[in-house]
């Protein structure tokens, strides 16, 4: 049997023994007897995680086939024990191993959540991926890319108590109608408690993950979230989940409590997402489809229950593999940045325990959608990159303020011509920018003027840090420019002193 699958593994062989001798008993009549016959005597303090886990597993086999009152208060008296012996977060073991109390139907909030029981055979890894990835494929536009993202991220919500990040999926596009709704609506038939939503206010946010622990699936968020810094700051905790909680004033007496914002969470836009969201992200970029583009309407309704068997599937397979997934160091592409490694590292994970085409499928997908070259950087990254660029063709060592500004706005391609309300760029604005990696404006010789600029070598070390284009150092461009280049070239020491004299490298 797989480790995984085992809900005696790490136990030792007596307690084990005992154990399994126990499940092959009628159903208990109650809540005292069915604990008791799946070890609870051996959750005392300072107990292993392991064994914590061991118990959790036998309660819910031994769950599988009773009601829903039987359920609920097994779930209230497990926690109660988890409390007492110290385990930190006890609400969130018991739900990942009996799935929360709404789980069992419905909610005086109207929200529900139905809970699939595993499927009754081991599953081929490989062979359930390849069958989510013709769901998606089946009736949306879409690169195989981003199809091999979509699958992984959909596995992924099955297991988010086993990992330590939560990638946030974003799926964006340049305009309406380019299926973000749609691929959300095959999220939520392919996710773990699905929970879809069009808005929602950082309040709402921390209470719903509280409660339900649910796959937050939220569309049209450019109508809202690009000016809510409150709910911005509540989705980037949720990245980490040593950093996934908010502490926030609860109830009459306004007392302090922290709030789970640990969920996967997945967010449809138009437009581009926030720097600071967009670094937490893999995002999947929309195209509006062709006359020539061939895929199925979608029902949502029908997919829901044809994709049933799948989530079953899915549920079973994470359970056998959890162990394998959880200690996984799965190999990373050195094309991606440190935080890109982080979000793609469980999905490779998942990947490489699937096995067949799925870990080369992976680490392609992650190499295309989140690579450090692949021009997805901020628009202070951005400017670091055109500044470097201006100072090369150029073959300057420094460069006026006003000049360089109107150097960007000529740059059409890029964001700086029309960079506030229709206008470009400003030398304020660049100023701004540049100040948060230590770079300011200062006063330079050009000729017999001493206007305010930038040195090349001001910004050596913040192209060394956030970008991966190769430095322009002073050297190099000493070798390249000409006499008439050289003269304009003093040191800021010799501005201050009133020296016009030739500088020396």
């Amino acid at each position: 049997m797989n480790a995984a699958a085992d809900p005696f593994a790490g136990l030792n062989p007596e307690l084990e023994s005992e154990l399994m001798g126990e499940l092959e008993q009628p159903p208990v009549a109650s809540v005292d007897q069915l604990l008791k016959s799946c070890g609870v005597s051996a959750l005392v303090d300072g107990c292993s995680i392991d064994v914590i886990v061991s118990v959790l597993r036998a309660l819910a086999e031994r769950l599988q086939d009773e009601d829903a009152l039987l359920r609920a208060a097994a779930r209230e008296a497990i926690i109660g024990k988890l409390k007492s012996i110290g385990t930190g977060s006890p609400a969130a073991l018991a739900d990942a191993a009996l799935g929360p109390p709404e789980s069992q139907g419905g909610t005086p909030d109207g929200m529900s959540f139905i809970e699939l029981m595993p499927w009754p055979k081991p599953v081929n890894g490989a062979e359930l991926l390849e069958n989510i990835a013709s769901v998606f494929c089946r009736y949306v536009v879409i690169s195989s890319k981003d199809v091999t993202a979509l699958v992984l991220w959909s596995v992924l919500t099955y297991i988010s108590d086993l990992v330590y990040i939560l990638a946030l999926l974003v799926i964006t596009s340049p305009e309406k109608r380019c299926g973000k709704t749609l691929v959300l609506e095959l999220l939520q038939a392919t996710t773990l408690r699905p929970l879809p939503a069009s808005n929602i206010s950082a309040a709402s946010l921390y209470r719903v993950v509280e409660k339900y622990r649910p796959t937050l699936l939220i569309d049209e968020a450019d109508t809202f979230l690009g000016k809510n810094d409150e709910l911005r700051g509540v989705i980037n905790s949720g990245h980490r989940r040593s950093s996934a909680f908010v502490l926030r004033c609860d109830g009459d007496d306004k007392e302090p409590k922290s709030f789970s914002t640990w969920c996967p969470k997945a967010i449809a836009l138009i437009g581009k997402l926030a720097d600071t969201l967009e670094d937490r992200s893999i995002q999947i970029r929309m195209k509006r489809k062709t006359a020539d583009d061939n895929v199925q309407r979608l029902r949502s309704d029908l997919v829901i229950k044809e994709t049933e068997p799948l989530k079953r599937q899915i549920i079973r397979w994470t359970r056998d593999n959890a162990n394998e997934i959880k200690n996984s160091e799965p190999s990373i592409p050195g094309s991606l940045h440190d935080r890109a490694a982080d979000n793609w590292r469980p999905l490779l994970a998942i990947a490489d325990v699937a096995g067949g085409t799925w870990p080369d499928l992976a680490r392609e997908a992650a190499e295309t959608l989140s690579s450090s070259g692949d021009g997805d950087t901020s628009n202070r990254v951005q400017l670091l990159h055109d500044i470097r660029n201006i100072f090369v063709t150029r073959s300057a060592l420094r460069i006026p303020s006003e000049d360089l500004a109107k150097a960007l706005a000529e740059m059409v391609e890029r964001p700086w011509p029309e960079w506030s309300k229709g206008k470009p760029i400003t030398q304020r604005q660049i100023a701004k920018m540049l100040k948060p990696f230590g770079i300011e404006p200062r006063v330079i010789r050009v000729g017999n003027e001493t206007p305010r600029g930038y040195q090349l070598d001001d910004l050596q070390d913040a192209l060394s840090r956030y970008t991966a284009l190769p430095n322009a150092t002073m050297q190099q461009l000493n070798n390249d420019a000409g006499p008439g280049d050289l003269s304009m070239c003093n040191t800021d020491e010799d501005v201050a002193d009133g020296k016009t004299h030739e500088t020396q490298y």
